[in-house]
């Protein structure tokens, strides 16, 4: 697993990582367009709602992404369904 992968495992399951480390972390620091995808999810999530997302949410807030190829939303439906505790 990638570092990346690891921080964006963290902010869904780790509600006190995410907390301590969302303030310091931007979009730019991923270099995957389905990494920055994600992050950009919960960090609008967060914004919205003031809580870390489920997996669940995430997978329904992808869903309503208007401007996300199809090719980039399967790659990130499937990247979102491996993210583990």
């Amino acid at each position: 697993m990638t570092i990346q992968k690891t921080i964006l495992s963290n902010l869904l399951f780790n509600d006190e990582y995410g907390r301590k480390v969302i303030p310091f972390i931007k979009s730019e620091y991923f270099k995957e367009s389905n990494d920055k995808t994600i992050f950009n999810l919960i960090d609008e999530y967060l914004k919205k709602y003031n809580g870390f997302p489920s997996k669940e949410a995430l997978l329904i807030d992808l869903s309503n992404s208007k401007n996300i190829s199809e090719y980039d939303f399967k790659n990130t439906l499937n990247q979102i369904n491996e993210l583990q505790n």
